[in-house]
């Protein structure tokens, strides 16, 4: 062999060589997060599949592989918040919430975990001040077991004898739940908020045989239909 072809050979080896260890690397390189977020983008919520989307099983979801974006409720609620009528200044918006739900109120709850949703019913002590709602149940149940594995929940209240007479005013609010015996210090302060407990109960019971949740909403879309009457928006979203 002359040394001509030889050197060829060589480069050709050498070559082929830098090549395998560059895709070798490459696959050995682990995929960012970032790099994960680029691959699968967020989409809005009631978006529809493009063409050029990969093939997908027909039991599929888009949630199992995209992050949604929605707004405060529905597309059709976001369109309503800005509609009409007046929009109400924060402070003044929380003050017509406190007096619309008052000191303590039967409210739904909605939990979900392994995208499994469950439906219940909680009753909620308001801490106007701090803007954080709070809870008794007692130990053991379901919905207490839900928040703690989940903390995002949705909650819900309106006064069943005005929908009666065809007056339509409620709050949806969602937001994080915080599950917590009555070793933790928040425990006595989420207690002066429930005075009936407190009267029948002694306080040792309470601790015993219950834990609290504190839900913080995030948000809170109260609806009124009686704000027609004066020109504001029936629809008005609090944001924390």
């Amino acid at each position: 062999m002359n040394k001509k072809r030889l050197l060829t050979r060589l480069f050709v080896l050498v070559c082929f060589c830098a090549a395998c260890a560059a895709s070798s690397q490459a696959a050995e390189k682990p995929v960012t997060v970032k790099e994960a977020e680029e691959e699968i983008p967020t989409i809005v919520f009631g978006a529809e599949m493009p063409e050029e989307h990969q093939e997908v099983e027909a039991s599929e979801t888009c949630m199992e592989c995209h992050t949604i974006k929605a707004d405060a409720v529905t597309t059709a609620t976001q369109r309503y918040l800005k509609g009409t009528g007046t929009v109400l200044e924060k402070g003044a918006l929380w003050k017509e919430i406190v007096e619309f739900f008052g000191e303590r109120q039967s409210c739904v709850l909605a939990t979900c975990v392994n995208n499994e949703p469950c439906v219940t019913t909680i009753d909620m002590s308001l801490d106007p001040v701090n803007k954080v709602f709070y809870a008794l149940s007692e130990k053991g149940t379901r919905k207490l077991g839900q928040m703690t594995m989940n903390p995002k929940v949705a909650v819900e209240f309106h006064k069943q004898q005005e929908w009666q007479k065809m007056i339509f005013r409620c709050l949806q609010m969602s937001g994080r739940a915080r599950v917590f015996d009555a070793g933790d210090p928040e425990f006595d302060k989420g207690l002066t908020f429930f005075k009936q407990e407190r009267e029948k109960i002694s306080v040792d019971t309470i601790k015993r045989g219950m834990d609290m949740t504190c839900f913080t909403p995030a948000e809170i879309l109260f609806y009124d239909v009686l704000r027609k009457d004066n020109g504001a928006n029936i629809f008005q979203l609090w944001e924390r």
